[in-house]
This record gives structure tokens, sequence and C-alpha cells, in this order.
């Protein structure tokens, strides 16, 4: 598969998208979302995203899967991988590591695991050790009878910093409706980072979203611009952060679209 060309975005700023999801069949779990290759390639032409950070979620894409996709397109696309928190986790990491994964995504809620599980600190001492940041889904919301809010909120995230000082860890969704609290950790920890994904359309309209611009503006070193695809349109969530940003009269967007990751990651990326 030839993949198309990055384009320039508008004002010469490269666009990295750092949270989106692609299956290798195109299905969503249960939903109508496209989640195939072709239609993030297409959509990131026109929302002018030179790159993508594709997060696996178990039950939708593996770790083997990931690494397959990227190589369909490796001048668009930076794999992360994920784990089972079931099984032993050392081989996964080092495995995800094997594939030219670059990062990690947990996702508590979905995967039924409170932040207090002595798993999750395995797994943060093991990413820490592998030189591999980990993004961790911190939309406080959950139906998991064995995963309390609390649990996942993101002060609850101060403390895993905290044992984990050398992990760089991403907060994603911005906190969701606790984005005061998301800014406040990541203040507070040299190792924490936030993505805006989602959460500029999803809560567009409720009282939140003034912290989200407060948050742009103010810790515009530590917001990765991301997207959530498939369940958000690409070109119109690049509409909305754009917008968004351009009305703040002081926010490094350059740093926001792609340098606070290429930071991360490696300026190679």
């Amino acid at each position: 598969m030839v993949a198309p060309q990055p384009r320039a975005v508008a004002g010469g700023l490269p666009v990295i998208d750092a949270h989106v999801h692609v299956t290798e069949d195109g299905r969503w779990f249960q939903t109508h979302h496209d989640a195939s290759l072709e239609r993030l390639l297409r959509e990131m032409d026109e929302a002018e995203v030179e790159r993508a950070v594709i997060l696996p979620i178990p039950g939708a894409l593996d770790n083997e899967g990931a690494a397959r996709l990227v190589a369909r397109a490796p001048e668009r696309l930076i794999g992360f991988g994920c784990v089972d928190f079931d099984r032993p986790l050392a081989p996964q990491l080092e495995r995800a590591k094997e594939l030219g994964l670059r990062g990690l995504k947990v996702h508590p809620r979905l995967q039924g695991i409170p932040l207090e599980d002595p798993r999750v600190d395995e797994l943060c001492a093991g990413a820490s050790a592998r030189g591999l940041p980990a993004l961790f889904c911190a939309y406080p919301q959950c139906r998991d009878p064995k995963v309390p809010l609390r649990s996942i909120e993101p002060y609850a995230y101060d403390l895993l910093a905290k044992r984990h000082p050398d992990l760089v860890l991403i907060l994603a969704h911005l906190g969701g409706h606790r984005a005061l609290d998301a800014y406040f950790v990541a203040k507070s920890n040299p190792n924490v980072y936030l993505d805006a994904s989602y959460v500029l359309q999803a809560l567009r309209h409720t009282s939140a979203y003034q912290d989200y611009l407060f948050v742009l503006e103010h810790l515009d070193r530590k917001v990765l611009f991301g997207s959530d695809f498939p369940e958000v349109s690409l070109p119109d969530y690049a509409r909305l952060a754009r917008e968004a940003m351009a009305g703040l009269a002081s926010c490094d967007r350059e740093a926001v679209c792609g340098g606070n990751l290429r930071r991360i990651l490696g300026e190679a990326v």
C-alpha cells in the first residue's frame, strides 16, 4: 500500500495526532465507526496532519497488528503497544520493543484495572526501564464495579507519577471534566503530560471547555494534540483544536501540535 504524502499544515506547523485507533479489519467494537487505515490516512490528509500515533486496545488491536499497520505507512504512523494484565508483563514489554513500538497505551476502565493494582506499578517500572512512555486513559467514567472512579480520576495519577519519576506518563482526554485536576498533576510532576483528545468536541458545550482553554494556554509545553479517531472526525477535531488555540493570547501551537511529542519520543520522529 502506498500511503498519501504528508502535507504542510496551515501556518507551516507540522501536526502529529497523538491519539488514534485503527484496526486491521476496520471494525471498532460494536459501533458504526470506520477504523480502517484507509480512512485514517484520508482524514489525515484532509486535516493536514503529518503523522499519527496508533494506540492499540486489547480486544480491538494487539501489538503484532499495530506493528503491521505501521509497516503499511511507516512515514505516517507511530505505533504504541498495549498489554494483557492477565499475562506476564515483562515478555509483552520486550516484544513491544522488538516490534519497534514507541510507547504503551493503558485503558484502566476498559481493562478493568484500578491504578492501585500492583500490576500497574509493575507495568510502569518495566516501561520506564525500557524507555517507553505510557499513555493512560484518564477520562473519569467507568461502569466496571472493580474500578471506582476515585482510582482513575486525574489526582490518582499523582501518586503513580511520583512512584515512577523516570516514566513519561501521558494522561489522555485532559482528564475529562476534571481538567484542572489534570493540570495541577502535570504542573506538580515533570514526567506528566496531557493529551487533548476527544473532549474539545464531546464536552464543548459544558463549563469544562473553559478549563481546556486555560490548560492549553498555561500548560502548552506539556499538552499533546490528539483526536481519538475513529470516534471523532479527524478533520473536524483538528479544526476545533486550531480554533481553540487561535483565540488564546499565549499558546505555543507548534509545541502542542507536535513539538512536545517529538521531545518525548525523540527529535527523529
